[in-house]
């Protein structure tokens, strides 16, 4: 019996071979199709879209949710700090707390390795901390009709998740016990199941810890599980 010519195409296309017999890499193999019919009325499949053309479409989308239309810094214009701290998030294995003045590149080379990991196949968010505690408050849920338990699983299923901004403009003042609620059960739901989650501040560490408690910090910084990188002395590109 013959193939099925929809089947037969499929079949084709991932046995091409490049010039040289190996293989085509699996991210551009075809993965959305257009259907259409030959002058026969058989079924017949056209490639639209490889995978890593649709991770890269979701990626502008990602950006797009998170507000972020910064262009990416180029790999030369980093600095040796700044490549280490993105090669060893790009890794994948650790949380992250990156400190230091607006404009030295935390947020950009965050961006960069959480942009790798999600062509590589990862799921991944970003979004600025003042999103998310919004985001968490019932009129926000009551408002569009979202249950809170649906928006915790924004935050808390991803693979990698950058929160940017935290702490921007806090003191002990202005932190109230809801925001540091969420915000420790969210570190701790995601450290329980193995997620990564990076932070980006401009205050230090020390008062990350003052701020927020130790109880919500130690599940970021715990010995071995994270990379703490200090911007302070970094070019600031924003002047």
């Amino acid at each position: 019996m013959n193939r099925h010519p929809f089947l037969e195409t499929i079949h084709r296309l991932r046995e091409r071979s490049t010039k040289e017999g190996d293989p085509v890499p699996l991210g551009e193999q075809p993965e959305i199709f257009s259907f259409e019919k030959d002058p026969r009325g058989r079924d017949i499949a056209i490639p639209l879209m490889t995978r890593r053309q649709i991770r890269v479409e979701s990626w502008n989308a990602i950006c797009l949710a998170f507000d972020y239309n910064t262009p990416l810094i180029e790999e030369k214009s980093l600095t040796d700090h700044q490549k280490n701290i993105r090669d060893s998030l790009a890794g994948g294995q650790k949380n992250a707390i990156l400190y230091g003045p607006a404009g030295t590149g935390k947020t950009a080379v965050a961006m960069l390795a959480l942009r790798d990991l999600h062509l590589a196949g990862r799921r991944v968010k970003a979004a600025r901390f003042a999103q998310f505690k919004t985001q968490m408050e019932p009129r926000f849920c009551d408002e569009n009709e979202v249950s809170p338990d649906t928006v915790a699983k924004w935050y808390s299923a991803p693979e990698f998740l950058l929160l940017d901004d935290l702490g921007y403009g806090d003191t002990r003042q202005t932190i109230g016990e809801h925001e540091r609620r969420i915000f420790f059960d969210l570190l701790s739901v995601r450290d329980s199941t193995g997620r990564r989650t990076w932070i980006c501040s401009n205050t230090s560490r020390q008062e990350l810890h003052r701020i927020y408690g130790e109880a919500a910090i130690s599940r970021l910084d715990g010995a071995g599980v994270c990379t703490v990188g200090d911007f302070t002395n970094q070019p600031n590109r924003r002047y």
